[in-house]
């Protein structure tokens, strides 16, 4: 079978991003299907690249985090017209387009109503309903717009892969009849492994990090993350609490300038705030991490978020803090493998936190438990084997 692939933002292990679709796309290779991958780069020119059998189409579309909201419409759009051009001449057999954004939709709609070409869509986020909460989109006819596409892609696709369960509710609600199926992000637990040893020096000097407690986030920097939360916490703790910790920001992302004038303002001595990690980096940040924090904004939306960070910590066996409600944190809470992090009460943070680190067995199980629910529930093999299954 022919499938034409179609994922605005495709990565590879050499190329530090989120890598889902790099391994979905060789596990069709390896079942025999022949794969043609659209996807965008910030070069200047069109290049095409054979990964691991896979055939890349990089499309010139500038995109970066730090983007205003119509130079993403503006990179939306030109990808759309020219992913469309270049798909409608593959005759494939079948299309998969992942989402976010929902424009990548439009480009399944089209091959299907003119080429004939069916699809399945992968809901990533909830759009239009995430960035309508966060208030990108305020005024009602465009909202109206947006939901009625939505509506109009579900109701077209032959299936739709929906991230999480919440998601997966959330593409019902819109359309019931559609078929959904839940397909997490994954565990990479060949990568990342727990670590068993005590910190080590050189990497502790590589980062810039003491020998003490130690929380970690790792990601983007955005509205949608609303970082205040963790810094909250930090200097909650520098001003309250009993020993010190450290508190790692390791990521990019538009808000970051505001992240360095609250650490400023506050004068916030716990706090180390690194770059954009690659994949290498990331296995050997969370290493000498003891917590990893997960941070979105207080929207009920976001709550239905798969983020992959999550994925890769349990991965590593390191329990987890949360600052939402949400399925995520029910997975959490079911494994015992981390707390919720009230960011309205930050002494409570702090208290479960104390508990667990004067009892180190305990924080051993629960670092054993969060790696065994990485390996039973998330792993790399589960998501794959239902992926491929969808094209049998």
């Amino acid at each position: 079978m022919k499938i034409l692939y179609i994922h605005q933002y495709f990565f590879t292990p050499q190329s530090d991003g989120r890598i889902r679709s790099y391994h979905l796309a060789k596990a069709l290779v390896a079942e025999g299907h022949t794969v043609e991958l659209i996807t965008s780069h910030n070069a200047p020119d069109y290049q095409h690249a054979d990964v691991e059998g896979i055939s890349v189409h990089y499309l010139p579309i500038f995109y970066d985090n730090a983007l205003g909201k119509w130079q993403r419409i503006r990179a939306f759009a030109a990808f759309v017209w020219k992913c469309y051009r270049l798909a409608s001449r593959q005759k494939a057999d079948v299309c998969f387009a992942t989402s976010t954004p929902l424009s990548i939709g439009i480009i399944a709609l089209l091959l299907k109503w003119l080429h004939g070409i069916p699809y399945i869509f992968e809901v990533r986020d909830l759009w239009p309903e995430a960035p309508i909460q966060l208030g990108f989109f305020r005024n009602p006819f465009y909202k109206k717009v947006l939901r009625g596409l939505e509506k109009i892609i579900y109701q077209n696709a032959r299936h739709v892969v929906a991230l999480s369960p919440s998601m997966a509710d959330g593409v019902r609600k819109v359309c019931p009849q559609v078929p959904v199926s839940e397909i997490p992000n994954m565990a990479d637990t060949e990568f990342y492994q727990p670590t068993t040893n005590p910190k080590g020096e050189q990497l502790l000097h590589k980062f810039s990090l003491d020998k003490i407690l130690t929380i970690t986030y790792i990601g983007t920097f955005g509205k949608a993350n609303d970082l205040r939360q963790f810094l909250g916490l930090a200097q909650w703790w520098q001003t309250n609490a009993p020993y010190p910790a450290q508190f790692v920001l390791a990521g990019a992302g538009a808000e970051r300038p505001l992240l360095e004038n609250f650490i400023q303002e506050n004068q916030l001595q716990n706090v180390r705030l690194l770059g954009h990690q690659n994949r290498m980096q990331v296995r050997e940040l969370l290493a000498v991490s003891d917590f990893s924090y997960i941070s979105f904004a207080q929207y009920p939306i976001l709550q239905t978020n798969s983020p992959n960070k999550f994925f890769d910590s349990i991965a590593a066996g390191l329990p987890c803090l949360i600052n939402v409600q949400g399925w995520i944190l029910e997975e959490i809470r079911r494994a015992n493998c981390g707390f919720y992090a009230d960011p309205e009460n930050h002494a409570h943070t702090f208290e479960q936190i104390h508990q667990l680190w004067q009892k180190p067995e305990a924080y051993a199980q629960m670092r054993q438990n969060a790696r065994l629910l990485a390996e039973n529930k998330f792993s790399k093999a589960q998501a794959i084997q239902k992926f491929v299954a969808l094209f049998r």
